[in-house]
C-alpha cells in the first residue's frame, strides 16, 4: 500500500497547488483505515488530498538537511486534530507550531499514532466540525519527553519529543511535516 501512495503522489505531484482535491478510492480506504484501527465508529464524510508543491519541496529540503547532518531521517505517516476552519490555511502554508495553545508537552505541533488520541489532544476550542490531518513527519534525533508540562522551553539538539508511550510527537521546527490528507468528520462526545 505505501510503494502504491508513492506511486500515485509522485503521478499528482504536477497538479495544481494549494488545493485540496477529492482522494482516490485507495487513498481514501488508507486513510480511514488509519482512523478507524482507534475510533473504529467514527463517520468521516470527506476525505481530501492536499496538493502544495511549495510545502513539499520545503519538506525534501528539510529531509536532505537531516540525512546530510546526521546521516538518516525516519518519516512517520501521523495524525494531527484540528477544526475544519483551520484546513485552508494549513493547506496553504502548513500547521504552525507557533498558533498552538495547548501545552502539555511543550510549545509545538502536535501529532500521534492513532486517531483517538490526535482527537483527545485536540483544543477543545475546536467546536465539533473537525478534521484528522495525516501528515508525513520527520523524525531525526529524537527524546522522550521529559521536563515539567505547560513549559515553552524548545529542547536543544533535538527535532521531536515523544512521549513516553510512544502516541505523542511533539515537532518544534517548519517544514518538518507535510499534510497529505485531510479526513472530515463531526465530533460527538459519546
Amino acid at each position: 500500500m505505501a510503494e502504491l501512495l508513492k506511486i500515485l503522489e509522485k503521478e499528482n505531484r504536477n497538479r495544481s497547488e494549494e488545493t485540496c482535491t477529492e482522494a482516490l478510492y485507495l487513498e481514501e480506504e488508507y486513510v480511514k483505515g488509519l482512523i478507524h484501527d482507534t475510533m473504529p465508529n467514527l463517520d468521516i464524510y470527506h476525505v481530501g488530498k492536499v496538493n502544495n508543491n511549495f510545502l513539499e519541496g520545503m519538506y525534501q529540503l528539510t529531509k536532505a538537511e537531516y540525512i546530510s547532518r546526521h546521516g538518516f531521517c525516519k518519516e512517520l505517516n501521523l495524525l494531527h486534530v484540528t477544526s475544519q476552519e483551520n484546513i485552508h490555511s494549513i493547506i496553504k502554508d502548513n500547521l504552525d507550531w507557533r498558533r498552538v495553545t495547548r501545552r502539555a508537552f511543550g510549545s509545538g505541533t502536535y501529532f500521534s499514532t492513532d486517531a483517538m488520541r490526535a482527537n483527545s489532544i485536540c483544543n477543545p476550542n475546536c467546536g465539533v466540525k473537525r478534521a484528522i490531518i495525516v501528515c508525513k513527519v520527520l523524525v531525526s534525533c529524537s527524546g522522550t519527553f521529559t521536563g515539567q508540562p505547560h513549559t515553552n522551553t524548545i529542547p536543544q539538539h533535538i527535532d521531536t519529543c515523544i512521549d513516553e508511550s510512544r502516541n505523542i510527537y511533539v515537532k518544534y521546527n517548519d517544514n518538518e511535516f507535510l499534510p497529505l490528507f485531510v479526513a472530515y468528520y463531526d465530533y460527538k462526545i459519546l
